[in-house]
Parts: C-alpha cells; structure tokens; sequence
C-alpha cells in the first residue's frame, strides 16, 4: 500500500473487485457535455481589464469573471462586451454591491431571460462570520436572481481558500458553508430547490488529477445527500461547480503550463462545470502571451483531445470509486464537526477554522 495525500492509503493495482458501489449523485455528466471556458480577471484598473476581456473573448473564452473590479468600474470593464452572449461572474463580492451594479448593466440592455453568470456572494468565503446586513444582502440578491434570471447563480461558495489544507477539509468546510446559506435563504424565503439553484461551488483543481477528480465526484455526492435530507429534489439541484486550477509556482514557465494542463483535464474529466485555468506567471513572457496559453489549454483538450466528448469518464473505475469514497467519508465527518460547533459561521468566529486548518493532514480528515 502507498500513502497518498492526508495519508490515504492506495494499492498498487486496483480490480473490478475492489470497486465500490458508486455514491448517489456523483457522476460528473454535465449537461452540455463540454466545461464553461471561464477567464478571471483581477484589478482596480477598469480600462487595462477591459482590454484583457475582450482579447481574451476574441480567442475563445466563453465567460468572463471579475474579481476585486469596484462596481463603480464595471461599465468601463465591461465595454463592447455583449452582454447577452457572455456570461459575467464576481467573485470576491462579499457584500453583493458588485450585483446589484451588474443587474443595472443587464437592464439596459439585455433581457433577463438571457443574462448569465454568476454573482458570486460568499461573505463566509472571505473567513468571516454572518451578520445581519450580510443575511439581508445575501437574501436581498437571491431572491432578485431567482425571480429574473434563471441562468445566474447568485451565491458563491469558493472552497479554494482551503485547497492546500487538503480534500477533507475542503470539501467538510464548502458543505458547511453551503448548508448556512440554505438555511439563511430557507429563512428569507427561498424553498430548498430554489436556494440551492442559486448556490455555485469553486473548487481547486491541482496536477494530482485522481485527486482531483475524485474531490469533485465526492463533493456532488454529498451535496446530493444534503438537498436530499433537506425535503429537496436532489437530481434537480444538481450541484453547480466551477473549477479552478492552483496558483502557478513561477519557478518555470513551462512547467506551469503542464501542471495547469493536467489540473484542467482532471477538472472536466471530473465534471466541472466551468473551468478556469490561471496563466504562468513569469517575466521572460507578457501577460498576453501566458492568459493566450491559459485559454488555449482549454481549446487543445476540448477541440483537439476531445475529452469532453463522453460523459463522465471517471465512473466505474475502482481506484476513482475508492477514493471518491474516501474523501467524502472524510469530508462528511468535517461537515459534522463544524455543525457540532454551531455551523460555519460559530465555527469561523471561535476559531475552529482555523484550527483545523493548522493541523496536519492526517488530523484533519
């Protein structure tokens, strides 16, 4: 046997015999088939993101997310992009004012049946707990989004912060997360199977692509198993999921590129739902040049390897059936342990969070 990341141990060689039988809810076929190619965006200034946007929309990308543009920039950020064609996405939008400016973008000039995107509303994400003004902003833009724009996702759960403390934690705490806004979207009104349509889950995605693979199937399972307890439709609240690939090294260049490579095929052979893939980062090339090679990863795989082409590859095979097994067991046991401590919000406030994320590996599964 060999110990592999929070010290699970695999076997050399895994047959049909060792297969378990697959988790309710998760197989990885997405409805189209082929990932959301998502492109993030970072900086206060409006015009230099804008030009990165629509360059980046020139060759491919298919989605365009924003993170840390002021809402007062959003317009200049996003001039020329046709805002009925390209989905728009927030992220680091705690406090929901991003959403409320990106809802005026889309009235004037698309309808709402036809905008896109994502709001990108995790004030939890951001190691804080709820307070009253955060409920009511959380609420204030789901039940707007719900009502108007039946392709948006209101509500963010970005588990990325907790991507190097390993899967256990990762997937126990974005469960744990989600289950405080159902629960404050429950109690503004919101059914279950509508609050949890407004919920979009982030997850990382490295170049150990079985654990990757495996984190996303046991992450939908668990969901699965939590819309289910919950008096909801499971099958119909599907858990949304984004994917986005580890920040680069900046050792090498290239090497960047083949881990970013690997962490996208194992992303949507994973059944991501998006992907986003981060450019190197490296002075002897422009950003240009490492955001073309970034979205460029995406077109090779989908157009070329075609690995979108059958749904949910991974199923069946006993090595990512074990381990799928493995991680949400584990990661379930994390869930308990944060509502044992009050939910996500008692547990950031008292400092079990942290906690856990300063212990080993082994500890925190």
């Amino acid at each position: 046997m060999t110990r592999v990341i929070e010290g699970v141990e695999v076997a050399e060689l895994y047959t049909s015999a060792d297969r378990p039988a697959p988790l309710a809810g998760a197989a990885g076929g997405r409805p189209d088939r082929r990932w959301e190619i998502r492109q993030r965006h970072t900086g206060p200034e409006a015009a230099a993101v804008n030009a990165a946007v629509l360059e980046d929309l020139r060759g491919g990308v298919e989605a365009v997310e924003l993170n840390d543009v002021e809402p007062a920039g959003l317009a200049n950020a996003l001039e020329g992009v046709l805002l009925d064609v390209a989905p728009v996405c927030l992220s680091a939008n705690g406090d929901g004012a991003g959403a409320w400016a990106l809802m005026g973008l889309w009235s004037d000039a698309v309808a709402d049946d036809a905008c896109a995107g994502a709001f990108g509303i995790d004030p939890l994400g951001a190691g804080a707990a709820l307070d009253p003004a955060a409920e009511a902003a959380l609420v204030a833009a789901a039940v707007v989004s719900a009502e108007r724009f039946p392709q948006v996702r209101s509500v963010g759960v970005d588990a990325t912060r907790y991507l190097d403390a390993g899967p256990a934690l990762e997937l126990g705490f974005s469960l744990a997360t989600a289950v405080e806004y159902l629960r404050v979207l429950d109690m503004g009104g919101l059914g279950v199977d509508a609050a949890a349509a407004e919920l979009e889950f982030t997850y990382g995605a490295t170049a150990d692509q079985f654990v990757t693979i495996a984190k996303l199937r046991a992450a939908r399972a668990m969901w699965h198993r939590v819309v289910s307890v919950c008096g909801g439709n499971p099958d119909g609240a599907r858990q949304r999921q984004r994917a986005i690939t580890a920040p680069p090294r900046g050792d090498d260049a290239w090497s960047d590129v083949l881990r970013a490579t690997t962490a996208c095929f194992a992303a949507g052979v994973g059944g991501a739902d998006a992907v986003t893939v981060i450019p190197f980062a490296s002075g002897d090339y422009s950003d240009d040049v490492a955001r073309r090679m970034a979205r460029n990863t995406h077109h090779l795989l989908l157009d070329e390897a075609h690995v979108a082409e059958v749904a949910d590859p991974a199923a069946g095979a006993p090595y990512v059936e074990s381990l799928t097994h493995v991680f949400a067991r584990r990661g379930w046991a994390v869930f308990q342990a944060v509502e044992a401590a009050g939910g996500m919000g008692a547990a950031l406030e008292s400092g079990f969070v942290d906690r856990r994320l300063g212990s080993t590996g082994d500890e925190a599964s």
